[in-house]
């Protein structure tokens, strides 16, 4: 099942979530481990950072961050961190 916050930022977003978007609402809370896991086995996502990811149990811990922007960076080319443009976008994607 989709999270609420994941329907409603899809429905913001025109259905277009990138990566960027999952660790920021992660890192602020809108998301849980569980729910960013949920939505990535529903969405099928490739990639050993992916696939990584997906093999960790779903607890908001380092191992699971660390996971999260290796599938970033290999989606995205780069890794967005607090206060760089990349993360201040992805955190404007959340602003409904």
């Amino acid at each position: 099942m989709i999270s609420a916050a994941i329907q409603i930022l899809q429905r913001h977003t025109n259905g277009a979530i990138r990566w960027p978007e999952l660790r920021v609402g992660l890192q602020l809370g809108f998301l849980s481990a569980v729910e960013l896991q949920s939505w990535l086995r529903t969405r099928g996502v490739s990639g050993p950072g992916a696939a990584s990811l997906l093999a960790l149990p779903p607890v908001d811990d380092g191992a699971f961050e660390g996971a999260l922007r290796e599938a970033c960076l290999e989606s995205e080319g780069r890794v967005p961190f607090p206060g760089d443009t990349a993360w201040q976008q992805a955190q404007d994607r959340w602003r409904l």
